[in-house]
């Protein structure tokens, strides 16, 4: 298990941020996240707590290393919106359009930042969570049956892929690898 501090947490995003090319902005009072709420099946109660990654950009309101969350939320966080940058860099343009308008796709992204989630969990918890806390997560997002279906068959496979050691996200690998440099996480 890795003990996280505040320092812990601000050096992490700092890394994170630089090596995934990612610029943090406040989300409460953007105009552009006032006018994509709408599209993205969130409702304006709960927008607040989700954090957006758009392009290079990750609109939030939380201030790393702060105790307003839990230190350990703040570290899942950030890997999971740099999972979404790298996977925004290998789409391109066509990522965002495709997030807002094909819940199939929107499905198929989160469950690989929910996958980054469990990496990261494993590694500093020394357990995954069950892939029903992810599940639980998705019904934010506007899915068919039919993807939250597929959803679960994702999620259950991505943790015991997890659990048996397996680290296949880009963010994933970048934050264990932060973490072995700072002499955290024992393999």
């Amino acid at each position: 298990m890795i003990k996280l501090t505040e320092e812990t947490v601000k050096k992490y995003w700092a890394y994170m941020t630089k090596k995934f090319k990612i610029r943090v902005k406040k989300k409460t009072g953007s105009w552009l996240m006032a006018l994509i709420q709408p599209f993205t099946g969130i409702s304006k109660k709960d927008w607040p707590r989700f954090s957006t990654m758009l392009g290079r950009t990750l609109y939030t309101d939380i201030v790393p290393g702060e105790q307003e969350s839990s230190l350990l939320s703040q570290i899942i966080l950030i890997t999971h919106e740099c999972q979404h940058r790298a996977q925004q860099y290998r789409r391109a343009f066509s990522f965002s359009l495709q997030y807002l308008f094909s819940p199939r796709f929107r499905m198929r992204i989160e469950c690989g930042a929910y996958e980054s989630e469990m990496e990261i969990y494993f590694k500093i918890l020394g357990e995954a969570p069950p892939y029903s806390t992810f599940m639980d997560k998705l019904k934010f997002y506007l899915l068919r049956q039919k993807d939250l279906e597929k959803a679960a068959i994702i999620l259950s496979n991505s943790r015991a892929s997890v659990v048996q050691g397996f680290v296949t996200t880009s963010a994933g690998r970048h934050g264990l690898y932060w973490f072995a440099l700072k002499g955290q996480v024992n393999d």
